[in-house]
């Protein structure tokens, strides 16, 4: 099974044991912690490892890896010599930033191909002169000399995504009449000089390659077939091996898709670009399951695929496929929330994997329990199944109370919108994990004081969850409901995306988000294909406003949502609704306004469901709350905490 993905792979002078790759990106952690990180997954079976953009000059932006100076090159012998054990082949991706991102002291310019904005940094760079164009092909040529003395298997050229290089490469970014500039053999003319000046130093045998585009994605600028020219004067060079992704920071849905694109969804203009060239070729953008990245291999789209969210949400992909245990797999679901999201908050995490970051810690779900207990978990969420999931793992005696007739909690109602699907597979997983590992799990049962008592735990975890309701008050006006909230025709979000019997829509739809989470975005994906026209009213600035970075965790959606006549009112509150209208209120200037309205969906802050937990209080029975019955509505953090409670049980 998977026979093409298992093959070994010949890129110049070193052999890569299997076709799974984990592309280039950034992690915000400590060296130390980035050792581990990358160690586990060499442990785990993947083939190639290329980290995350090294910058090659001190004008640029270096963090956490410095490669302008003799001080990286321990880091690599560390990093190598464990990853090496393992079978795992390492290159490093050398970059600089051009105008992307500010430069890391002051008074240091900006700087780029063209004097063109950057809409990452939003500062006009300098245009690069002849003189600061040869040193900065010298760095790079130094840079990848260090890479070679640190051990490291190969380099890889960044010349995607609107940094320096793309900024040459791209007819949108590349404005200059000189030798750089028309052309694109004077585009890649950048590029070809680094080449060069690496190969000077590091020999022909050492493997250089270069991570391009296949569409940039921005008006002006090239697609899959410019690009397609592109890689055929690049394997001229001679570069050793072609990764192709797409976008850039004009498109960042298209770079780092999300859970509402398909799988695989870069192939259709990235194939264009590997099948112009004989040299090996890697691709990426949501390649999720081993079927799908198995059938890109076999079916000669690419040589190898980059599978970095699904081998952060599970180290041991690779190893778990090879000995037959696929169903063990733990899922990634495409939310960016907790990987891509956590590089811009400095919390770099995972959704479905808690312990992603913190791999050189010693911290593990798999470490027995020094005392075997029995554990009582009440709610079957994403939550209650994590904690029942990781105290089975440690050895103890686990039962899971849940009073519906099914598991999954709010992740099945979310999940009942066709572009969220992909959120039922984590408890999908888990519920599959619970009944491998022993957890007695009981339905419909409703669990009070009385029922504690006669199970008599050693440990009780309430995951007791929220629930929505149109009755609470919103946030800019907490001591009363919104006026008109009985009314029939206003819904709370569960009426709508409740799977059994949704509620019908009028043709005139209003959403009042006052949460600017996930639950407004997925429900006004639920109702844009059910109503005529759809209204968002916002008390921030935007649906989706509070997820870490917007741009990689909710502009897919809204892109989707924006293929409808949908508006979108921000920085509003609701002061009362009526029979066929709402009357919102401007939050700064407090100025009103109405809007038609036939149906009003309010998507407001969950009430915490902790009358249990405060009868045990009351009665002084100890016991742990975690998930949405604390309060916080974040599916991150109510798995998290899941995992910590048990662990420490």
């Amino acid at each position: 099974m998977y026979d093409s993905l298992f093959q070994p792979i010949q890129i110049n002078s070193v052999t890569v044991p299997n076709r799974i790759v984990r592309a280039a990106h950034h992690v915000p952690l400590s060296l130390e912690a980035l050792i581990g990180y990358h160690e586990a997954r060499a442990k785990g079976g993947v083939g190639l490892s290329i980290l995350g953009a090294a910058s090659v000059h001190p004008d640029t932006p270096f963090e956490p890896v410095a490669v302008h100076d003799d001080r990286v090159i321990p880091f690599y012998e560390e990093l190598t010599r464990r990853c090496d054990d393992h079978g795992m082949k390492v290159f490093q991706q050398l970059n600089h930033w051009g105008a992307a991102y500010a430069a890391p002291r002051p008074g240091i310019p900006l700087w780029s191909c063209s004097p063109i904005p950057n809409p990452r940094s939003g500062i006009v760079p300098r245009e690069l002169t002849q003189a600061k164009i040869a040193e900065i092909v010298a760095a790079f040529a130094a840079a990848a000399l260090r890479c070679k003395k640190g051990g490291l298997a190969g380099v890889e050229l960044q010349g995607a995504h609107n940094y320096l290089i793309n900024q040459f490469l791209s007819p949108a970014t590349n404005q200059r009449t000189d030798e750089y500039g028309g052309s694109v053999d004077n585009r890649v003319r950048f590029v070809r000089e680094i080449v060069a000046a690496i190969r000077q130093e590091v020999g022909t045998d050492y493997p250089v390659g270069v991570r391009i585009v296949g569409d940039d994605w921005i008006e002006g600028g090239a697609r899959a077939d410019g690009y397609a020219e592109v890689a055929r004067l690049l394997e001229k060079e001679p570069i050793d091996f072609l990764d192709v992704s797409q976008g850039g920071y004009w498109a960042f849905q298209r770079m780092m898709p999300t859970l509402e694109s398909p799988l695989a969804s870069q192939m259709p203009a990235s194939q264009v670009v590997t099948r112009a060239v004989s040299i090996p070729t890697i691709v990426t953008g949501r390649i999720m399951t081993l079927d799908v990245a198995n059938h890109i291999v076999e079916s000669g789209q690419a040589d190898m695929v980059s599978m970095v969210r699904a081998t952060i949400a599970d180290a041991d992909l690779v190893v778990k496929a090879r000995r037959g245990d696929e169903a063990r797999i733990r899922p990634c679901i495409g939310t960016n929330q907790g990987c891509v999201g956590g590089v811009a908050s400095g919390q770099f995490g995972c959704v479905t994997n808690a312990l992603v970051g913190q791999e050189s810690s010693g911290l593990s779900e798999d470490s027995p329990a020094p005392v075997k207990k029995r554990v009582l978990v009440v709610g079957g969420g994403p939550a209650g199944m994590e904690a029942a999931r990781v105290a089975a793992q440690r050895g103890h005696d686990v039962r899971l109370h849940e009073l519906r007739r099914a598991l999954g909690g709010q992740v099945v109602i979310a999940a009942s919108v066709h572009e969220r699907s992909d959120l039922a597979a984590l408890t999908q997983w888990q519920e599959s994990e619970m009944r491998r590992l022993g957890v007695k799990v009981v339905l419909r049962s409703f669990v009070d004081p009385d029922t504690v008592r006669d199970i008599a735990a050693d440990e009780v975890i309430l995951a007791t969850g929220g629930y929505s309701e149109k009755s609470l008050p919103q946030t800019m006006a907490p001591t009363t409901p919104i006026p008109g909230h009985e009314l029939p025709h206003v819904l709370s979000t569960w009426d709508v995306l409740d799977t059994k019997t949704p509620a019908a829509l009028g043709a005139r739809v209003v959403i009042f988000d006052d949460t600017a989470n996930f639950e407004a975005l997925t429900v006004a994906l639920g109702a844009v294909q059910r109503c005529e026209k759809l209204t968002i009213i916002c008390r921030s600035e935007s649906p989706g406003s509070r997820m870490p970075w917007p741009a990689a965790t909710t502009s897919a959606a809204r892109e989707k949502l924006f293929a409808h006549d949908v508006q979108i009112r921000p920085l509003a509150r609701l002061v009362s609704i009526d029979e066929s209208q709402v009357t919102m209120a401007s939050v700064d200037s407090g100025r009103t306004e109405q809007l038609e309205a036939d149906t009003v969906i309010l998507c407001l802050h969950h009430q915490p469901n902790r009358d249990l937990s405060d009868a045990l209080q009351e009665l002084g029975i100890e016991h742990h709350l975690i998930g949405d019955a604390t309060g916080a509505q974040d599916l991150q953090r109510a798995v998290t905490e899941a995992h910590a409670v048990a662990r420490a049980i």
